[in-house]
């Protein structure tokens, strides 16, 4: 059975005139359509995608502008209320206890406790998940048509990943399987069936992210991934474009380390707010470094002390010497000029050494 996230209302501007789409959220899932955009023909140029603009969405009251990362958290907050889980991510483990020698990618890989990704994780990669999405009727679903609007797409395509299903299948499946990105971005919404969808996080590890039934995803454009079915070896989804359906992934080697939409994706994500980003080992290393600039501040202060100690040591040698010479009431007068203004100038040095040390 289909399931629905929540009973909110949201107002969707078309592209063509001012006029509002009315998408009524329930169990009906009913639309209420104003003016209908005018899309091309298959085989036209697109549609230029809107303009960024931020969606009006009328969830409670009064109207709230949101961008679609707020559109995303309305909606998972909208899930939550109605008890539907967000998707199944955690991290790819290549030696699992089912397949230690990697040899089905089918399998699930996990880590042993499970290590869990969760769906903020995801987006602060610029992965963004629905779930709960009805299947049956998906050209009317709500969410499926906010997404389309917001982002353009213009284009969609079904396809279906199974043997049988999909020409040289056994050929497509190893390629899907290959590391690899794309020039557009990748969003599909899971009719049927299920796959694992493997994306790279800010530290190259690997995230096995499960889409089944009623996911709807987008991967950002440069991101590398790689795509497999899960054990069930069958997946339906249909894919949306925002120009003529294409399918092109420039496996990962050298040269798309350096393509134009790698280094903007790493630019506006990988390398956002890297130098907040510290693991373990970097607190580490920064521990180690100032436990060792301790101890050298330690040893530079016990050698002003014993500096300290061999001065006073001497100065009262001086001194016995010049009192058993001139008696202790003219020690100083007796003592040379130049030798007195020497002590005492070793003594200022010694000073400010000891000061600078500490």
């Amino acid at each position: 059975m289909d399931s629905t996230c929540c009973n909110s209302e949201l107002t969707v501007p078309t592209h063509t005139s001012g006029t509002n789409c009315t998408v009524a959220m329930g169990p009906s899932a009913t639309i209420t359509m104003g003016a209908k955009p005018k899309l091309p023909r298959q085989g036209v140029a697109g549609v230029p995608p809107p303009s960024g603009q931020l969606l009006p969405i009328d969830l409670t009251s009064p109207v709230k502008k949101l961008s679609k990362s707020g559109v995303i958290n309305a909606y998972r907050d909208a899930c939550t209320e109605a008890k539907i889980p967000p998707v199944s991510a955690w991290y790819y483990n290549p030696n699992s206890e089912e397949d230690s020698e990697e040899n089905d990618p089918t399998l699930p890989h996990h880590f042993n406790p499970d290590q869990h990704v969760t769906q903020e994780h995801l987006q602060s990669l610029g992965v963004l998940v629905w779930t709960g999405l009805q299947t049956s009727n998906y050209t009317k679903n709500p969410l499926f048509n906010l997404v389309k609007s917001d982002r353009g797409y213009h284009y969609e395509e079904v396809v279906t990943v199974a043997p049988g299903s999909l020409p040289d299948y056994d050929l497509k499946k190893k390629e899907f399987f290959n590391e690899h990105l794309h020039e557009h971005e990748e969003v599909r919404l899971i009719l049927e069936g299920g796959g694992y969808e493997d994306v790279r996080d800010f530290e190259g590890r690997w995230i096995r992210i499960h889409i089944t039934k009623g996911v709807l995803i987008e991967l950002p454009r440069g991101m590398y991934h790689r795509f497999t079915l899960d054990d069930t070896n069958y997946l339906k989804a249909v894919l949306l474009y925002q120009e003529n359906p294409i399918r092109i992934q420039f496996d990962r080697n050298d040269g798309t380390d350096i393509m134009e939409v790698r280094l903007r994706y790493k630019a506006n994500i990988l390398n956002r707010d890297t130098s907040l980003k510290l693991t373990s080992s970097d607190l580490n290393s920064m521990l180690e470094g100032l436990d060792d600039e301790v101890e050298m501040i330690r040893a530079r202060q016990d050698m002003v002390d014993a500096t300290l100690s061999e001065a006073d040591l001497c100065a009262g040698s001086v001194a016995t010497q010049k009192q058993t010479q001139c008696g202790p009431e003219v020690v100083k007068d007796c003592m040379d000029p130049y030798e007195a203004d020497s002590m005492e100038l070793d003594s200022v040095n010694l000073k400010h050494h000891m000061t600078v040390v500490q």
